[in-house]
């Protein structure tokens, strides 16, 4: 971790000398991890398939390995949260894990995880838990744009706000930004960052948000 004293900021750096020539994903390290990380982990690749599969980038092989991403936290993670000790369902989580990296190399992610940073920065968030708060309400904006089809068929819930809030509660996350002390005068000043956060996420989404919209959407949230 690369801290900058004194900023506000939480930027991305990005070039090919930092991609690993391999890696190892081995199940068992995570058998440490609480019920919380687990879960919020667990939800930041979920939300890494869904909003890769929700950008201009998305192709027919990362579209496919979102879907199947997908599908297996949705049953696996509730299951592993049910049992922290179970080596079979860190197992099915680390495979997800490491697909959904595979479909954000491809495809980058959508609006969520900008508008989560401003929550981590400012409230010390959790980045995955800080992701997951703001999706359903990007859903439903995103729905009054023409993409209603296209979050339900991505996330597999017919109601993906309240699929997703639901599914949250089941594995014992917060579901609204009030519970993780975020004071209603501050979403302005948040709005404002995540304009800042979110501009090559929205150039994925292929939408141009003002910073009302970033506002209306953490007001949704809250």
């Amino acid at each position: 971790v690369i801290v900058k004293t004194g900023s506000k900021e939480k930027k991305t750096i990005t070039c090919a000398g930092i991609c690993p020539r391999l890696s190892l994903v081995q199940p068992s390290i995570t058998l440490s991890l609480s019920g919380f990380l687990t879960a919020s982990t667990g939800v930041d690749a979920l939300s890494h398939a869904v909003e890769g599969a929700l950008g201009k980038r998305i192709t027919p092989l990362s579209l496919a390995i979102a879907r199947d991403t997908i599908k297996i936290i949705k049953e696996a993670l509730p299951q592993v949260i049910g049992n922290l000790s179970g080596l079979e369902g860190r197992e099915k989580m680390s495979l997800a894990a490491l697909m959904a990296g595979f479909v954000i190399n491809q495809t980058g992610t959508v609006i969520g995880h900008g508008m989560g940073y401003p929550l981590t920065i400012n409230y010390r968030v959790q980045h995955g838990a800080a992701s997951s708060l703001v999706l359903p309400a990007i859903f439903e904006f995103l729905a009054g744009k023409g993409y209603r089809e296209k979050i339900i068929e991505v996330t597999g819930w017919e109601d993906p706000v309240t699929g997703w809030r639901d599914f949250c509660r089941q594995i014992d996350l917060p579901v609204s930004l009030q519970e993780v002390g975020v004071k209603k005068g501050d979403l302005k000043k948040i709005a404002k960052g995540a304009v800042a956060n979110c501009q090559r996420s929205m150039d994925n989404l292929g939408l141009l948000l003002t910073e009302k919209d970033f506002y209306e959407i953490y007001k949704q949230s809250f």
